[in-house]
């Protein structure tokens, strides 16, 4: 494999070099020698190149280090811009995994080299200074340690290079690295939102992926609920609890549940299935730019509780040790989350109990079957009561007269059963006006004392009141309507509502578009299919969209046209994250415009003919005028006209 310079001069320090084992740093000068034959007289080098051939070419095909001479290229500004290879040993392509390159440029090769070699080489070959220095090739995704020396004397292009690939040892020194960072960083005191994007961060830069969410898991409920989610594009937030089935794969989930992790190099082609929950994923995938992912689960007492998982927005192959490193940060990070909620969860309960009876905004109180001997300054502040009067059974005085009666018969129910007691009764303010209240209490069976709240509802009910009229006019205007409206909910891929009228214009049921919104898809005229789905992401962008398509109804196998608005609508953010919708069925308007046009043709195609035949006066040339207009309209190639009595006559 070694392709030798053409040198009849064979260097003395050869047959010395071949038997050693050198650094490339040791290594590179004598290989200068003797690829120059440096040797001490001009006898011994012819001598030596008969006697050291076989040991000059055993070194560097069977030495480890990768050896390359390669000639330094200049363009036509006089920059290096290229280099030619000459001579390799078979360590070469071991190395770099490229193939026999000998006769061939890098730019050949590679196609875009990294441009430092060039440079790095022409500098060597400029100065005769060797150098010593570790650099990337980004289209073979290794990294290398190179010694790089001149051959020749000055004004030489050519420059042998002794190198190894030490793409894994630095990888794991970055590794090491990282995870050293990421002990400092989970050692530190921080939130979680904050802990989390570090950790993210740093994991997601060190892998060159763009995103990561952290997701608790609730199986009870079958929900997933994303805590923490960033991307380095600029894609929709999916914060938020979402039905489980409907945001990762049954296969992703049975991996996640065995405690394995969940990996996918290509969303869209590994994806498996051809139904709606599949298309729903994808889609789902696609507009939050995921092409690839690796999850890691997190268990706690045999029960799957959350996953950490890190994203790519492009297809991309996971090695096994990207795949083992995301595991250990995740393993690394969810015990630290876990105790910092608990510590959360502690410190906010000490100070909810510290603090709730000054500051939450509802009355609090506490006392015996008997009386009751504490309530919080809001009382006071809403009763217009002092501290004195309004203790005690104070409170009988200004619960509403019509609610007092069954005030008490509650009150005496859950002290007698030990139930919760709660009642929405009205009491007087210092003003004199009643406002509704919602009171809850419950009663401690060993001590026989009572704590509760009474919170003003008053405003919250007349709201709820009227938001429930508003609701009620909606859905009567809705189920009234002839036309079909429906509502898409962006983030969790799915149809929030539908009209009624789906089922008279489509044949389907409100309750089957709910479930499965590619149930109205598959009704859609085969020529209009991949036309209607150009809408969604257009609108998604923040267009309102308008389209006409036909479906063929199930039931009856009817073509109807139908015209669909589709419209963004944001949340307080900006974002949009629902998309709402109005059908029509305009196959009587589309008839009545096509009779319309035909109607407009036939009067135009009259018009034509009266102006036609109005200056003719002979029989004939009215019959052939006649005859060649109505041709002309109709498209034709000839027409008869024909006399009955006389017999058919041939125009």
């Amino acid at each position: 494999m070694l392709v030798q310079r053409p040198n009849d001069a064979a260097p003395g320090p050869l047959l010395a070099a071949a038997t050693l084992t050198l650094s490339p740093g040791v290594l590179g000068p004598v290989v200068a020698d003797l690829l120059e034959g440096r040797s001490s007289t001009r006898g011994e080098a012819t001598a030596d190149v008969r006697a050291s051939e076989e040991k000059y070419r055993a070194l560097f095909t069977q030495m480890d280090e990768a050896y390359a001479v390669v000639e330094v290229i200049k363009d036509g500004a006089g920059r290096w811009a290229d280099f030619l290879f000459l001579e390799v040993n078979p360590a070469f392509m071991r190395h770099t995994g490229m193939p026999y390159p000998v006769g061939r440029t890098g730019t050949e090769l590679l196609g875009t080299p990294n441009p430092r070699w060039a440079e790095l080489y022409g500098q060597v070959a400029e100065t005769g200074v060797a150098l010593r220095v570790e650099e990337s090739e980004r289209t073979l995704g290794r990294v290398f340690d190179l010694n790089i020396f001149r051959l020749g004397g000055e004004g030489s292009r050519q420059v042998a290079v002794l190198f190894t690939d030490v793409t894994e040892r630095k990888r794991r020194e970055a590794t090491r690295e990282l995870l050293v960072a990421l002990a400092t960083d989970l050692s530190q005191p921080a939130s979680e939102e904050a802990l989390v994007h570090t950790v993210g961060a740093k994991l997601v830069a060190h892998l060159g992926a763009t995103c990561y969410h952290y997701v608790d898991v609730d199986e009870d409920r079958a929900e997933v609920t994303v805590r923490h989610f960033w991307h380095a594009l600029a894609v929709p937030p999916v914060l938020g609890t979402f039905p489980i089935d409907r945001f990762m794969a049954p296969d992703d989930l049975r991996r996640l549940r065995a405690g394995e992790a969940a990996v996918l190099s290509d969303v869209q082609r590994e994806l498996s299935g051809d139904t709606g929950a599949a298309a729903v994923l994808k889609a789902g995938a696609e507009a939050q730019r995921i092409g690839a992912y690796v999850a890691a689960p997190y268990s706690q007492d045999g029960r799957w509780k959350a996953y950490f998982a890190v994203a790519h927005s492009e297809a991309r192959p996971w090695t096994e040790a990207e795949i083992d490193l995301i595991q250990e940060v995740a393993g690394r990070l969810f015990p630290r989350i876990e105790r910092l909620r608990a510590g959360e969860a502690g410190r906010a309960s000490e100070a909810r109990y510290r603090n709730l009876a000054e500051t939450v905004p509802a009355m609090v109180w506490e006392g015996s079957d008997e009386a009751v001997d504490y309530f919080n300054r809001r009382w006071f502040d809403y009763t217009g009561l002092d501290r004195a009067a309004g203790l005690g059974n104070a409170w009988h005085r200004v619960v509403h007269p019509d609610d007092a009666a069954e005030a008490r018969r509650r009150s005496d129910k859950a002290a007698s059963t030990g139930a919760v007691y709660e009642m929405d009764y009205r009491l007087r303010r210092a003003d004199g006006q009643y406002r509704r209240h919602l009171a809850r209490a419950v009663r401690d069976p060993a001590t026989g004392r009572w704590t509760g709240t009474a919170l003003d509802i008053h405003d919250l009910s007349e709201a709820q009141a009227a938001l429930q009229a508003s609701e009620t006019r909606f859905r009567q205007f809705a189920e009234h309507s002839g036309d079909v409206l429906w509502v898409w909910n962006v983030a969790g891929q799915r149809v929030e509502y539908v009209s009624p009228a789906v089922a008279r214009v489509w044949g389907v049921a409100p309750e089957q578009v709910m479930a499965d919104i590619w149930a109205l898809y598959a009704l859609v005229h085969p020529a209009d299919q991949e036309g209607s789905l150009t809408a969604m992401p257009r609108v998604l962008s923040g267009e309102t969209v308008t389209q006409e398509y036909r479906i063929v109804r199930p039931d009856t196998g009817e073509v109807r046209w139908l015209r669909d608005t589709a419209f963004p609508i944001r949340d307080a953010s900006g974002h949009v994250h629902r998309v709402g919708g109005i059908a029509q069925d305009v196959t009587e308007q589309k008839a009545a415009e096509a009779a319309l046009r035909a109607s407009a043709e036939r009067q135009a195609f009259l018009l034509r003919l009266s102006d036609a035949l109005r200056p003719l006066t002979e029989a004939g040339d009215i019959e052939n005028t006649a005859a060649r207009v109505l041709g002309e309209h109709l498209g034709a190639t000839r027409v008869m006209y024909a006399d009955i009595e006389g017999g058919p006559v041939q125009r």
